[in-house]
């Protein structure tokens, strides 16, 4: 097993469960200026802009984990199927194929627009 190590000079930024919200997470990136940043997940569904997240942590060179919202927009990004549950209330992923521009309404319909998350996305 390979464990991935990295050294900061300084203080890093740690942040979690920011859900698609992009205006409060340009906020934020903006009052902590250029500081390194560390995900610990759930950075897709609910909020509006789950595009607009991605965008601005690809952005920043941020590192770190994946949560269970960001496995299943992965996967689906990938090729490996789109899981239908991401559509309830309760996880969001709506508010995230609408980010990415996506309008189809069935699984199959969603799968086929897959090609709208860009590469560094992914």
């Amino acid at each position: 097993m390979s464990l991935l190590r990295h050294a900061f000079p300084g203080p890093v930024a740690v942040m979690g469960d920011i859900h698609g919200s992009a205006e409060a997470l340009a906020e934020l990136l903006g009052a902590l200026g250029e500081i390194p940043i560390i995900v610990l997940g759930d950075v897709a569904d609910r909020g509006r802009d789950s595009r607009g997240v991605l965008e601005q942590l690809v952005a920043r060179r941020a590192i770190g984990v994946r949560g269970n919202h960001d496995d299943w927009l992965l996967a689906w990004a990938r090729g490996e199927g789109f899981d239908p549950i991401a559509l309830s209330e309760i996880m969001g992923g709506r508010a995230t194929l609408n980010s990415y521009g996506v309008t189809g309404e069935s699984t199959a319909a969603i799968e086929a627009e897959r090609f709208k998350v860009p590469a560094a996305h992914v």
